[in-house]
């Protein structure tokens, strides 16, 4: 992360802008972040290594089955996402609820 000394790192979850948030395995777990900032809506990129931890209590999941390899494809052949994706983040936001 640019900014930072070498070696350091951020635990936890990043804030982007109001409703979305980049995060790690300790804020996938963390019941307080998740309650305290109403996130309904969770993209888990590392579900092979991190479960769903809150789905019991509403929290829906787009779950990536990814490995942390060089070998692993995230893009389609034209540098495409996958199109399997939430509708989108604006409507996640204005129902009162963000993403993490």
């Amino acid at each position: 992360m640019a900014g930072l000394p070498a070696g350091c790192e951020i635990l936890g979850a990043v804030k982007i802008k109001d409703g979305l948030f980049v995060g790690d395995e300790l804020a996938a777990q963390d019941l307080e972040f998740v309650v305290a900032n109403k996130v309904t809506r969770v993209i888990n990129c590392a579900g092979r290594q991190v479960p769903n931890h809150w789905e019991s209590i509403g929290v829906a999941y787009l779950t990536y089955y990814w490995i942390d390899a060089d070998s692993q494809v995230i893009l389609d052949q034209r540098a495409r996402p996958s199109k399997t994706r939430f509708t989108s983040n604006s409507a996640c936001t204005t129902s009162a609820g963000t993403i993490k």
